[in-house]
């Protein structure tokens, strides 16, 4: 590829947990390796450390709410009502709003807008005049529908969400995709890279290259200690929690670190032998990559969990453990099964090198 001026793309991202964020860092990293010339303009609530941790400082970031998504109470449980008035407030699209925004785009020079379900993005990419892409696994309007029995009037806004999704100039779908619908492309998980070896992480955190660890993430699950409770006397083992809080702390047995911590998420999954935690999105696919055995555990509200489970079970090594079994701390029973499986990792290419690829060669850069 000829060497070109620098050019820059907008993404809105969901705030919807940081698996969204996560994939569009795993895309935005993949083009920036591919060509080093394209910068990105990030539109999200997602914190902006999140993005900071996953690609350095080389992005613009604009702190704006793109979608409703799913409100929740905790990883778990969604609280319909409140997504539900949420969503009367901020559907149909401000007018003024989606013009100040494909005005802000323009003049910072984007060509491209792209879109990990935040549709609001779509309609600033229409108002500006320059193409869309929409990356998912699954887009708002499947996730609503799903609803309807429940709070009927969210059919208003399933139908004008799936009107909007509709209008991207561009569709990528990742696997796992929960309905198939016609795209331009379809690619496996889209995952961030780990950046450096299992030998070098266990270094950094002073872990015997032998030791079994597991990694447990759970942010934001009530009841931490009924979760965690009687590990402390698995001397043998080595957990490492995935939390907030002020550096990283060690515990025993335990080694806390804070999700912005410096230490690299996909390099915590690398160094560990197994991983206890929510079965969303970045956490598979970021699994998938590194072929290790996964502790899971679905959300049962949530109509994306029985597809990621079907897919866990089909192309990873791992158990589901139950919701009451994690917060009571019964999940410990699946420990030594855990750490006895062997690895099993993918043999195709990470789908953000693909979507990469795909923008690189479509549109024009």
């Amino acid at each position: 590829m000829k060497q070109k001026d620098q050019r820059k793309i907008a993404f809105f991202v969901t705030h919807h947990g940081f698996g969204h964020a996560a994939r569009a860092c795993a895309v935005m990293a993949a083009v920036r390796e591919q060509d080093p010339n394209v910068l990105f303009e990030i539109y999200t609530t997602t914190p902006e450390w999140f993005f900071k941790n996953s690609m350095g400082n080389n992005f613009g970031y604009h702190r704006q709410v793109t979608d409703i998504g799913l409100l929740q109470t905790s990883p778990f449980h969604a609280d319909l009502q409140l997504t539900l008035e949420k969503l009367r407030g901020f559907l149909p699209f401000d007018t003024q709003r989606i013009h100040d925004l494909s005005r802000a785009v323009l003049q910072s020079g984007c060509f491209l807008i792209i879109c990990d379900i935040a549709p609001m993005g779509i309609a600033v990419a229409e108002a500006a005049g320059i193409p869309s892409l929409l990356i998912e696994n699954f887009i708002w309007d499947w996730i609503y529908d799903g609803y309807q029995d429940v709070i009927p009037e969210v059919r208003t806004y399933s139908a004008y969400l799936a009107d909007c999704f509709g209008r991207a100039t561009y569709h990528i779908q990742t696997e796992p995709v929960c309905e198939y619908r016609p795209a331009d492309l379809r690619v496996g998980p889209a995952s961030r890279k780990s950046r450096h070896s299992e030998k070098m992480i266990r270094g950094i955190l002073e872990i015997q290259e032998d030791a079994p660890v597991i990694l447990l993430t759970f942010g934001g699950v009530k009841n931490e200690n009924d979760m965690i409770s009687g590990l402390r006397r698995l001397k043998d083992v080595l957990f490492i929690i995935s939390d907030t809080g002020d550096g990283i702390r060690k515990e025993g047995n335990m080694i806390r670190i804070p999700h912005d911590a410096s230490i690299f998420h996909p390099d915590l999954i690398q160094a560990c032998n197994a991983v206890v935690g929510k079965a969303g999105y970045s956490t598979i696919a970021e699994i998938y990559y590194a072929g290790k055995p996964f502790g899971y555990v679905t959300r049962s509200s949530f109509r994306e969990s029985p597809v990621l489970e079907r897919f866990i079970k089909r192309h990873m090594a791992g158990r589901s453990i139950e919701e009451a079994a994690l917060c009571d701390g019964r999940w410990r029973d699946h420990i030594g099964e855990l750490l006895s499986m062997s690895s099993k990792k993918p043999g195709h290419p990470n789908g953000a090198d693909q979507i990469a690829a795909f923008i690189l060669s479509h549109i024009d850069v």
